[in-house]
């Protein structure tokens, strides 16, 4: 979205990744204010197609495939070749598809939300790193929901040192 450049510079790497062996992940993110949707869909799909790995939620599911069941969600990004297909459904929690299951997770109970931002980025984080390392997709997803909600219990995506080792200490059991 910020430019053509940034664009084929993400293309690139994606290509580079793949010539070195590495499995892709991609998180669309779509930012209205940066395109409209028609623009966006021009330019994500080709990368959603690149990805082994996509992660989605249902806002970007909306704007790039003009739908935000999970079926739908399920079947247009396999239809674009999509091998494992993560959707991040918020305080809903989050499924996944590889192609031959599907696995969902209810979202972790949270005493008080006090800042949502970075809970997707930190799913994503978690669900990858449980996923790089073994974990089943229930475990993968798990691992993501609690980084998430481990996130939107702080204010801002700045804390202390002290406030990440008690967030994530039980998470590194995980893995």
């Amino acid at each position: 979205a910020l430019s053509p450049t940034c664009a084929a510079t993400v293309e690139r790497a994606i290509e580079l990744a793949h010539a070195a062996g590495a499995v892709v992940s991609f998180d669309p993110n779509y930012r209205p204010t940066l395109w409209n949707p028609v623009k966006a869909r021009s330019v994500l799909l080709p990368l959603i197609q690149k990805a082994d790995i996509l992660l989605i939620g249902h806002e970007d599911s909306q704007a790039i495939f003009g739908v935000d069941d999970e079926e739908s969600i399920v079947r247009a990004t396999v239809e674009l070749g999509c091998k494992l297909v993560v959707l991040k459904r918020g305080d809903q929690g989050a499924c996944a598809w590889d192609g031959k299951i599907r696995v969902s997770i209810p979202a972790e109970h949270v005493e008080e939300a006090i800042d949502p931002v970075g809970a997707g980025d930190a799913f994503g984080a978690g669900f990858l790193a449980g996923w790089l390392h073994g974990s089943t997709l229930e475990e993968a997803l798990s691992l993501g929901i609690r980084a998430g909600a481990a996130t939107v219990m702080t204010a801002g995506d700045y804390i202390s040192q002290e406030q990440f080792s008690q967030m994530f200490t039980p998470i590194r059991r995980l893995l």
